[in-house]
């Protein structure tokens, strides 16, 4: 399908008319805010399905119609899922680093970080938490914190950061 690289590329488009991620992050004050707001401008400028079937959704991709869609207020409430929690955990124990860091080991955007991160949560929050864990690591340590991973020995948390078992 190319939703996908439709909806990135509205996001990309999203993202320069509003300042940018650091912007809008200031603005929502919590990492997954802003892809909150993302979803909430997409789906007010949504244009009408023509089939108004029920379970279509909000409607079909309109850039004008997101790009024009107001931001919405501060107050957005964090999505389903741990990941945000996480990141916002790992931001108040490792520093204002720990986004860049964790994009780094995960090889990803920091849009995509929460999604990537949420199914090995508990791994991670495992290493988080252990004697010695990712808090005494310097800011932007990424060789650090992949070594600190690759100490915990999962597998799956191996796969998704791309760290050698």
């Amino acid at each position: 399908s190319m939703a996908a690289s439709l909806v990135a590329g509205a996001a990309a488009l999203w993202l320069e008319r509003h300042g940018g991620w650091d912007t809008l992050r200031r603005r929502y004050g919590a990492l997954h805010r802003v892809p909150a707001a993302f979803r909430a401008c997409l789906l007010a400028g949504a244009a009408p399905h023509v089939d108004a079937s029920p379970g279509l959704g909000a409607g079909r991709l309109w850039v004008p119609g997101l790009l024009a869609a107001p931001l919405p207020a501060e107050g957005l409430d964090a999505p389903p899922g741990p990941g945000p929690a996480l990141l916002d955990a790992l931001a108040a124990r490792v520093g204002p680093a720990a986004e860049d860091v964790m994009c780094g080991v995960f090889g990803c955007a920091p849009s995509a970080l929460a999604s990537r991160m949420r199914p090995v949560e508990a791994e991670i929050r495992d290493v988080l938490t252990a004697p010695g864990g990712l808090v005494e690591l310097d800011a932007g340590d990424v060789a650090g914190v992949r070594a600190r991973l690759r100490a915990h020995g999962s597998p799956r948390l191996a796969r998704a950061t791309g760290v050698a078992g």
